[in-house]
């Protein structure tokens, strides 16, 4: 427990490396052949309560987020071996063994240990509206971008399924005109029967 504790702050989530594409005309990334996009971007993957979501990160701190999502990985190691651990002891000592046996932290040994504190300055309080603002506009990014990838599978699928339209067409004409040609023949050999008949 005291090694939880002195893990200082911990995230859940993946760290994530990217590039986007703008979409302006002429820019560099739009190259049909050789693109090159804008990046690396970074940002944080996670699920909290069963929804997906994501946090743009700074390129200054992303080795600081890394090191929490490596945390907060290595604490639910923790907390599954301690599981473990006092499931054995449950099986063995039942409850009251249980409790005999884990390791306690006082509160006094909690206060003392040391707690994570962000590194902040003036400048950097003063800056926190304008970070606020370019994370949600590199979130908006992430969101147009998607939409972007969204779009072009629908223009995909909609250049397919307008050949396949247009070559479903051309052999309804080709079967139209064996059906006509077909219709004149039976005219004809009807024509022929009747003269036959007087």
């Amino acid at each position: 427990m005291k090694e939880l504790y002195g893990m200082g702050a911990f995230l859940p989530g993946t760290l994530e490396e990217y590039y986007s594409v703008c979409g302006k005309k002429g820019c560099a990334c739009a190259d049909r052949k050789k693109p090159k996009k804008h990046g690396p971007y970074y940002r944080l993957s996670y699920d909290i309560r069963g929804r997906n979501s994501c946090l743009f990160i700074k390129k200054a701190d992303v080795e600081k987020i890394r090191e929490m999502t490596e945390s907060y990985k290595r604490a639910k190691d923790l907390i599954s071996e301690r599981s473990i651990v006092n499931l054995e002891l449950l099986l063995k000592n039942g409850l009251c063994g249980l409790q005999e046996v884990l390791p306690t932290v006082s509160e006094q040994e909690v206060m003392t240990i040391p707690v994570f504190k962000p590194e902040s300055s003036g400048q950097e309080k003063s800056d926190e509206r304008s970070k606020r603002w370019h994370w949600r506009s590199m979130k908006y990014q992430g969101q147009l971008e998607r939409r972007r990838v969204e779009a072009r599978a629908l223009r995909a699928s909609r250049d397919k399924w307008r050949v396949e339209a247009l070559s479903l067409r051309k052999k309804l004409a080709v079967l139209e005109d064996r059906l006509e040609s077909a219709e004149k023949e039976k005219l004809v050999l009807e024509a022929e029967l009747k003269k036959k008949r007087r």
